[in-house]
């Protein structure tokens, strides 16, 4: 074998898939970091993105924001210790209010369905058909 023969072996090894040996120990920790990061998303997610569309589309203060944040975090404690169910509170939610969540399989995306939404729709659709723009002149 001579020296390039050397090099291209060095260099096949180089690109092989690489093996890890570790023990179940180390396994369940990388397990639990990762789904401990994935919480930590998930909980900013649940709290930020509602807190930041009051702020930019209802113009909401800290006092209002904090009042909710609060308040989201007060559910989520009841959830966690038991004492209400998520389902208990998606039939409050489309009691009250008619707003119910799908996973809309074909596109793959979380859709709102509500009365509220439904109307906005057939408002809107009649605005386009009659040709009006919806502002007072």
């Amino acid at each position: 074998m001579n020296r390039a023969d050397r090099r291209r072996l060095q260099k096949e090894n180089e690109n092989a898939e690489k093996v890890y040996t570790m023990t179940a120990g180390q396994l369940r920790k990388i397990k639990e970091d990762a789904t401990r990061e994935a919480c930590e998303r998930a909980f900013i997610l649940m709290i930020g993105l509602p807190l930041e569309e009051m702020r930019e589309s209802n113009g909401w203060g800290n006092k209002r924001l904090t009042s909710l944040a609060e308040g989201i975090l007060d559910r989520y404690k009841c959830v966690v210790e038991g004492e209400i169910e998520l389902e208990e509170i998606m039939q409050v939610i489309e009691g009250k209010t008619g707003i119910t969540f799908e996973f809309e399989e074909v596109q793959q995306k979380w859709i709102v369905k509500g009365k509220t939404k439904e109307k906005e729709k057939e408002k809107k659709q009649k605005q386009l058909t009659s040709g009006t723009s919806g502002t007072a002149n």
